[in-house]
């Protein structure tokens, strides 16, 4: 698993998700192709979340790898809602119980502002997940995921067990493995 690069609005703490549909910055572009001269060679395909962010890293890593690419909007990062486009503490200003704490241990419910619920997104991660390992019975070759970090800790979670309140400490850097 890879995180997308940063874009501005990561850089200045902003609550993205998926309605910021913004571009890499220009810091990230030379980054990201040097992740992916470092990956291994024998990956076979690469699955990506839709939004722009996620597919330029996918596609610049492919310019190393030349590997087909499937985008699945199930691998978009979580809709934080009406917080979407504000910092952590402007959004516990204008919309109380929305911080910072309770997203990252996934505990949260933007769904009074028009966003997911941690229920919802862990669902469709998963569900992208199973389909995933479906499309893949038999092979023993390793693929890449191009995501977001909310989607990476759902899936640290699933595939390791650790407790959801445990993982607010993992640490899931832009442009890294």
């Amino acid at each position: 698993m890879v995180r997308h690069g940063k874009t501005d609005e990561n850089g200045k703490g902003i609550l993205n998700g998926i309605r910021i549909n913004e571009p890499l910055n220009a810091d990230s572009f030379e980054l990201v192709r040097d992740l992916g001269q470092r990956l291994p060679k024998d990956i076979i395909k690469i699955y990506a979340g839709e939004l722009l962010r996620v597919k330029q890293t996918a596609d610049l890593i492919n310019e190393t790898l030349n590997l087909p690419i499937s985008y699945d909007s199930d691998l978009n990062e979580r809709d934080y809602g009406d917080c979407s486009g504000l910092t952590w503490e402007e959004a516990e200003a204008k919309y109380p119980g929305h911080t910072q704490e309770k997203d990252f241990a996934l505990k949260f419910d933007y769904t009074d502002v028009g966003g997911e619920n941690v229920e919802h997104f862990t669902r469709r991660v998963v569900e992208c997940l199973e389909r995933i390992k479906l499309e893949n019975v038999g092979n023993d070759q390793p693929i890449l995921m191009v995501t977001s970090e909310g989607v990476i800790r759902v899936l640290y979670f699933y595939c390791t067990g650790v407790l959801l309140g445990n993982i607010f400490n993992l640490e899931v850097r832009t442009v890294e493995i």
